[in-house]
């Protein structure tokens, strides 16, 4: 009997293991702090190609030496170590992705070895090719004929073995001198040192008639990072009858590097675990060796000067100056300065509301601030400069030469800082002696030459371009309440809520009709994502479905420039990712020694086209609401066109295919119990706490996707979902235990 592909071949419950331990001890003089921790997770896609590793190690110390002399550090070391699965692209091959396209007929594996094989294995097998085993059964790999692209989504995990281990050291040193009484002298050092070696093999494989490999793919990364922030700054503080002052001055230097070495080779001695390194490369292979080193630095200036009076008025005014090194910026553009300033108003000290009762009204303030900031940080190196790249090597008269080709970005000397600035506005009130907390801000924040990536005019001969383009405005409210009170003695309760609302757009870029291309769809007419004035960012753009013809289930597209043809002018802004509001919502509650908490998390009005079946082959697998939904001879009123149109590729690319992605989740349910002092004392115990807690349980959208928060990591991506690795349900049991 075969076994076809479905859910539980793919997917697996996952046995998540996380232990800490923690020390922490002190005196007038200084303290300390301790702890190590482990967390083994194992994925939840079948195989431990998705598996997680990490040991944490910290340790937190502060002394005193003298009265005006403080020394303190924090460090923490970490070994992690991960496996990877492919996600994205289909047309690559993604282990993801490959389940949600193909056929639902093809086995996972054929019984028997080669007898049970398909005809399509054993001509592989026969032409000298080697077909994909799986590693449990022995048997081979089942191979779809209607799905020549790649193998079936178990073996597409088999395929890649991907290693990814890491080492990192972080921390802090410092010391606070007071040489006179409220001037604080600090100077802080802190460090990151990163090590990350990276072990990727793939062997000679054949997985589909478009899919295999004859020789094998070995490579050896290793990464490291070194980072250094040296900051020194000023304290100062004082009063004047009612007035306190606050001034801090300071500066800030970062140095960085970051290098990195990469190894590969196409043949080994001996395809066995212990020779799967580039030590065992035989004198046949193709190597390929390469590597560089990075130096970037940043130095800032920043400082601050905080008055307040009576405890009724303050006002705080921040200035910073920033600048790298002249990898990131022509010297004319490196600094950016950033001024702000706030102020705050707290009605409730004020005499005219002396006389509302207090245990009503407990506290009235309002806030508000202006300022700027700015970033560079998605700024590759030498975007502002040409610049040559080596490579590819030649062979000529008797001699290798090392090729030397431009950079594929054209170079823009006119870059600069990217700036935002904003304003905000808020009222804090405290109610029923501070039982009843709110908050509501108002924000308008424009954004100034959003440093984007886009392709370069064809006749540069390069293929991108950094620029600074146009200004975005993000505005919206923000509102959050909390109560928390008793009943009776023992139980104790709070129930906090906070919304936002939000508006994005694209506010200055050349005109309306003048647009930056964003992310593609294979099997799609071109770009679907776009940045354009008058639309939010990177906001979709596709045909319009009005309907579906009943006599040939063919889709009807809106012809919105009436020209009596579907084209290029016909797209129209079809929906953002961006949600018109996100909220959120906890509950605590203790009674005795129980606790209980639990946690929500929505948001409404965002957008997501659905791509993860996008590709235009009618032989790939459908998403069910396409088979439910589609025209027939009998059901000619169908929503959806029939299947022989389902794959159109303007249809892919159409409002048909986006969805609300709407959602409310109950991101955790958390009980908990704490054992009784009086049986701890009798065994040394400080405290301990045993809890069981459901993560990611429960989910409440309409969004036929796996998961509407998982998005794409490329920004001009965010309104694309090609079905990336899901949000996992966790029930989790633990116990806290202090010595």
């Amino acid at each position: 009997m075969q076994t076809l592909i479905g859910r539980t071949k793919y997917w697996r419950p996952d046995l998540t293991r996380y232990i800490q331990l923690e020390s922490k001890g002190g005196s007038d003089k200084g303290s300390f702090y301790l702890s190590l921790s482990y967390l083994d997770y194992d994925g939840i896609v079948k195989s431990s190609k998705d598996s997680y590793q990490r040991i944490t190690a910290q340790f937190n110390a502060s002394y005193k030496i003298k009265s005006w002399l403080e020394v303190g550090t924090t460090n923490s070391i970490e070994r992690v170590k991960l496996g990877t699965i492919s996600e994205g692209s289909i047309s690559n091959g993604a282990a993801l992705s490959t389940m949600y396209v193909f056929d639902p007929l093809t086995p996972v594996t054929y019984e028997d070895g080669i007898v049970g094989a398909s005809s399509l294995v054993q001509n592989a097998l026969n032409n000298g090719y080697e077909p994909m085993k799986d590693p449990e059964s022995g048997n081979y790999f089942g191979t779809s004929y209607w799905v020549p692209n790649f193998g079936n989504p178990i073996a597409e995990i088999y395929k890649n073995t991907n290693t990814d281990k890491r080492f990192r050291v972080n921390g802090t040193f410092y010391a606070n001198i007071e040489p006179v009484k409220n001037l604080i002298v600090t100077s802080r050092l802190g460090y990151r040192l990163n090590n990350t070696r990276i072990h990727s093999y793939t062997p000679a494989f054949w997985a589909a008639t478009e899919s295999y490999a004859q020789t094998l793919m070995l490579s050896e990364e290793q990464r490291a990072l070194e980072y250094l922030q040296w900051e020194n700054f000023v304290n100062y503080n004082f009063s004047l009858k009612k007035n306190d002052f606050s001034i801090m001055a300071g500066t800030s230097y970062i140095d960085y590097t970051n290098s990195n070495v990469l190894g590969s080779t196409d043949a080994v001695e001996r395809t066995l675990p212990n020779y799967l390194y580039l030590d065992y490369s035989t004198t046949s292979a193709n190597d390929l060796i390469q590597g560089n080193e990075i130096r970037n630095s940043q130095l800032a200036y920043f400082g601050r000067i905080g008055w307040s009076y009576d405890n009724r008025y303050n006002i705080q005014v921040n200035f910073r100056a920033d600048a790298y090194d002249n990898s990131k910026l022509d010297k004319d553009n490196a600094w950016g300065y950033f001024p702000s300033v706030s102020a705050g108003w707290t009605l409730s000290e004020e005499q005219f509301m002396k006389g509302i009762n207090s245990d009503i009204l407990s506290q009235v303030k309002l806030r508000a601030s202006y300022g700027k900031n700015g970033s560079i940080s998605n700024l590759g190196n030498y975007m502002y400069a040409s610049s040559l790249l080596t490579g590819n090597y030649y062979y000529t008269n008797n001699q290798l030469y090392t090729g030397v080709y431009p950079s594929q970005f054209l170079a823009n000397p006119e870059l600069r800082w990217e700036e935002s600035v904003q304003f905000d506005a808020g009222l804090d009130v405290r109610l029923f002696k501070s039982k009843l907390s709110m908050s509501l801000d108002y924000y308008d924040k424009n954004t100034d030459g959003l440093l984007i990536q886009s392709v370069a005019p064809l006749t540069t001969g390069t293929n991108y371009v950094f620029q600074n383009v146009g200004v975005v405005n993000n505005k919206g409210f923000e509102f959050d309440l909390e109560w928390n009170d008793k009943i009776g003695k023992d139980l104790r309760y709070g129930l906090k809520g906070n919304i936002a609302f939000l508006s994005n757009k694209v506010t200055e870029y050349k005109g309306e009709g003048v647009r930056i291309d964003g992310a593609k769809l294979g099997g799609t007419t071109g770009n679907v994502t776009f940045f354009e004035e008058g639309h939010s960012v990177w906001y979709l753009r596709g045909y319009k479905v009005t309907g579906i013809d009943s006599d040939t289930g063919a889709p009807i597209y809106a012809d919105l420039d009436n020209s009596g043809t579907i084209t290029e002018n016909d797209k129209t802004d079809i929906g953002s990712a961006i949600p018109d509001f996100t909220y959120g919502v906890t509950f605590t509650a203790s009674y005795k020694n129980f606790d209980l908490l639990v946690l929500g998390s929505g948001a409404s009005g965002g957008k997501l086209m659905y791509a993860a079946s996008w590709d235009n082959k009618p032989e790939f697998n459908r998403p069910k609401f396409l088979y439910d939904e589609r025209w027939t001879s009998d059901n000619p009123n169908a929503p959806r066109p029939s299947a022989l149109y389902q794959t159109d590729a303007k249809y892919l690319a159409s409002d048909a295919m986006v969805f609300d992605a709407s959602y409310f989740k109950i991101k955790q349910i958390q009980l908990g119990y704490n054992i009784p002092q009086k049986l701890l004392q009798k065994i040394n115990v400080m405290s301990l706490r045993a809890f069981v807690s459901l993560d990611d349980f429960f989910v409440f959208t309409k969004y036929p996707g796996q998961d509407p928060e998982v998005r794409s990591a490329l920004p001009n991506a965010m309104a694309i979902d090609p079905g990336r690795y899901p949000a996992t349900k966790t029930v989790m049991f633990g116990i806290n235990l202090s010595f």
